[in-house]
């Protein structure tokens, strides 16, 4: 097998096309980062990263960037199955933390004692706080638009 057949994977034939299915537990670890992909906001966080991290990761960026782009040129079964465990392992995760909240706000009669009191916020940095969250989540209904899009075309396939 030459290199280009081992990253592409081998080409499907038409009557292969119906094997090449793919369901939900596998489609949206796959297609959820497209919502990364297609916005570049993946590039953009990672430098956002690794720009104070200095230049001791830069190092890791190609080849982490270059695994993934294998991964994905495989082919949409392997590459939703490679990234099942990582992803529902974040996901498993995000939902320990909030149990963990949730417990510790029950557990106080709903007033969580801070670890250290928060500063005091000015009013130009409120409203300028709320009008980046504002224009973040204005900013994502495009990639949750791509994202439901591209999941629907894969189930239809």
């Amino acid at each position: 097998m030459s290199i280009l057949g081992w990253i592409f994977g081998r080409p499907l034939a038409s009557r292969e096309e119906r094997e090449q299915r793919v369901g939900p537990v596998a489609g949206i670890p796959m297609l959820g980062l497209d919502a990364l992909g297609s916005a570049a906001y993946g590039p953009e966080a990672a430098m956002t990263l690794l720009i104070p991290m200095g230049a001791a990761g830069v190092g890791y960026i190609v080849p982490i960037s270059a695994v993934i782009a294998i991964v994905n040129l495989r082919g949409v079964r392997e590459s939703g199955v490679a990234f099942i465990a990582p992803t529902y392992l974040f996901v498993s995760c995000l939902f320990i933390v909030i149990a963990i909240g949730a417990v510790k706000t029950w557990s106080s009669g709903g007033r969580p004692v801070p670890v250290a009191a928060p500063p005091l916020v000015p009013a130009a940095t409120a409203a300028a706080g709320a009008w980046l969250l504002l224009r973040a989540f204005a900013s994502s209904w495009p990639v949750i638009g791509t994202s439901i899009s591209s999941t629907t075309n894969a189930r239809r396939c």
